[in-house]
């Protein structure tokens, strides 16, 4: 998870710019997920949450940002995976 910066990336389409088309081709390649779906810094999705085998037990939330920050806060939980 973290702010990657591709504002140039549609995760809904799976579409990218050229600045932004080799990283998502490196998360697709490497069967990630992203599970962020609404925008975490004005109309972008920057702020991203990719699991490979990492079950969440809910969906990403997206809340208001803290203090002066301009991005907002993720909040989620996973499960942990017994094998």
């Amino acid at each position: 998870m973290g702010d990657f910066n591709y504002p140039g990336i549609n995760w809904s389409t799976l579409k990218a710019d050229s600045e932004g088309s080799k990283f998502l081709k490196l998360v697709l390649d490497c069967y990630l997920d992203q599970h962020v779906h609404e925008p975490t810094r004005m109309k972008n999705i920057l702020d991203l949450v990719l699991t490979s085998d990492l079950q969440l037990k809910d969906d990403v939330r997206n809340t208001a940002p803290v203090g002066n920050s301009d991005h907002n806060v993720l909040i989620w939980e996973t499960e942990s995976i017994k094998k």
